[in-house]
């Protein structure tokens, strides 16, 4: 059985937002256990109690240990390739990136992608193209990568619970 599409998009919505550097008002939400709860997680909050911890062991994690990009799940020629591949895909619906922000492999530019795709009227196969061409193929890694180099359960917890979610999610 599907979930909604609105459903669908919001737990796309709240996986980026994990992925996307915190501020005050994102940590609040995560610190109390509403973020976790939304996503229907019990218990996932990070354990940093001030936003400036947060902050340091988000940039430790996905500037250091595990930035989350797609590109780095491919082998180093086939980087502009995959950049301007999902560029089109965002293009044909639209969208672009904004100027001086993330790449457009960023998993949460890739979630929220994945957001607007549901929320729109895009096909059922547009949606299940850019899972498998994308998010499918290297988030699992990624995940793999979490459990093995970052200590935070809140972290590790959240990539892989962004990888199980994209592998079951039937657009």
């Amino acid at each position: 059985m599907r979930a909604p599409t609105t459903d669908r998009a919001r737990v796309y919505s709240l996986l980026a937002a994990g992925f996307t550097y915190p501020d005050a008002a994102s940590f609040a939400e995560m610190r109390s256990g509403r973020y976790g709860l939304a996503l229907g997680v019990r218990g996932l909050r990070p354990s940093e109690t001030s936003l400036r911890q947060f902050q340091a062991a988000w940039l430790r994690a996905f500037d250091e240990k595990c930035p989350p990009y797609e590109g780095n799940y491919h082998p180093p020629s086939e980087r502009s390739a995959l950049l301007l591949e999902i560029r089109a895909f965002y293009q044909h619906f639209g969208l672009s990136m904004a100027e001086g922000g993330e790449l457009q492999d960023h998993l949460a530019a890739e979630l929220e992608f994945m957001q607007v795709l549901a929320l729109s009227r895009a096909s059922r196969r547009a949606q299940r193209d850019f899972l498998d061409r994308h998010l499918r193929r290297w988030l699992p890694r990624f995940a793999a990568d979490t459990r093995r180099r970052l200590s935070s359960p809140f972290f590790r917890g959240l990539a892989g619970l962004a990888a199980a979610f994209v592998a079951n999610d039937r657009p």
